[in-house]
């Protein structure tokens, strides 16, 4: 079992990361919550080779998929195909919690 524990998340610029299960565990399927401050985003719209599930569990979410834009609430999931560009971002004025779940691709 893994339960939340403040002191082990990891500082972003815009708030912290809390790895439930990380990309060292379970062959690279991950589990991590992001917490972004208001009217702030992680990092800008991006495309990866791996597809991502999003799943917002507090505050309000703007998630950018492919030229559009939606807002979203707590118990919204949103998914994003491999190498489509996509971004989450914070469009409320409390904390943005949501968890991302995805596997990642090991390089060689």
């Amino acid at each position: 079992m893994n339960y939340f524990a403040k002191e082990k998340t990891i500082p972003t610029k815009v708030g912290y990361q809390y790895w439930f299960v990380d990309k060292d565990f379970m062959n690279g399927r991950t589990l991590k919550m992001s917490v972004v401050a208001p009217h702030e985003a992680t990092h800008p719209p991006h495309k990866h080779i791996e597809d991502e599930l999003f799943f917002v569990l507090e505050g309000t979410a703007k998630f950018y998929l492919n030229g559009d834009s939606v807002l979203c609430g707590p118990l919204t999931s949103m998914y994003c195909p491999s190498l489509v560009e996509h971004g989450i971002s914070n469009a409320g004025n409390t904390e943005l919690k949501y968890l991302v779940i995805k596997t990642y691709t090991k390089t060689k």
